[in-house]
């Protein structure tokens, strides 16, 4: 068993908007020297236990820092053994929802590491659910994107959100559960879930919220503010503006049934009320 009584120096957990880069964060953070950024590493059971859960990504956090450092190799989902910027296959013509296209295992990292590299730890939805427990003890940073663009990038992937759940999450959040089974509609769903994802994360400090239209604006200035190995992202990153990216989606729709969430959603984004009337 080991030791958990002292947390690791340099870890920082990551959540955040479904569809919102988090997993782009990852990519981007890895293609820096001496860190290393994990995306949904840990298998929590929904065993409902929100102490348990706390321990046990205590457990991975110091068990996955020594395996990297005795075989530069770490469990996480990937793709073909690579942390991709997308998981999800690109958009299409079809009538379908987009496949998730990855597994759960080892990726090599190759790369040099010093005992005190900075590890990366993403999941949005258990952190998101155990915010208020793991904020005394790690750095915990949500990445956001305007609520329209998430919420039209969730009509058109094969995931829990396109339903309006987030398992995990509820499994260790029972007033998220009751409030989305509460709900029969399924966009309306959505909208509370997002809501109630954006309330979570109002409770962190300023410098814990990092929105995907900053990092996409100025790559290099945002992934500074989470790590001192940062350096000049050279190839550019392009902006996903959902009305070329997902055509088939009723935005009008959308930005309506959005509005009920505007006091949250203005508080990451000032303009919010205003943007669905544009």
């Amino acid at each position: 068993m080991l030791d958990i009584g002292v947390k690791p120096r340099n870890v920082t957990l990551l959540t955040g908007l479904p569809r919102s880069g988090t997993t782009l964060i990852c990519a981007l953070l890895n293609e820096f020297s001496n860190t290393v950024a994990l995306a949904e590493p840990i298998q929590i059971s929904r065993h409902g236990d929100r102490s348990r859960a706390l321990r046990e990504i205590d457990e991975f956090i110091l068990a996955v820092r020594h395996q990297i450092l005795a075989s530069n190799e770490a469990v996480s989902t990937h793709v073909n053994g690579v942390i991709p910027e997308n998981w999800v296959e690109a958009p299409t013509t079809e009538a379908r929802l987009r496949r998730v296209l990855v597994e759960h295992g080892p990726v090599r990292l190759n790369k040099t590491l010093s005992a005190d590299f900075h590890l990366f730890v993403k999941h949005p939805a258990e952190f998101s659910a155990l915010a208020d427990l793991l904020t005394p003890h790690y750095p915990l940073v949500a990445i956001v994107r305007h609520p329209l663009s998430v919420i039209a990038a969730w009509q058109t992937v094969d995931m829990p959100v396109s339903r309006g759940r987030m398992p995990m999450a509820e499994a260790f959040n029972p007033e998220l559960k009751a409030l989305l089974e509460a709900e029969e509609d399924c966009l309306r769903r959505q909208v509370k879930l997002v809501g109630w994802l954006l309330d979570r994360y109002s409770a962190l400090p300023v410098e814990g919220i990092l929105r995907y239209e900053d990092l996409m604006a100025d790559p290099t200035r945002e992934l500074s503010r989470l790590t001192v190995n940062a350096r000049p992202i050279i190839r550019p990153l392009t902006a996903m503006d959902a009305a070329t990216r997902y055509p088939g989606v009723d935005l009008r729709r959308l930005a309506d049934a959005l509005r009920c969430i505007s006091p949250v959603a203005e508080r990451f984004y000032p303009n919010f009320t205003r943007d669905l009337s544009a």
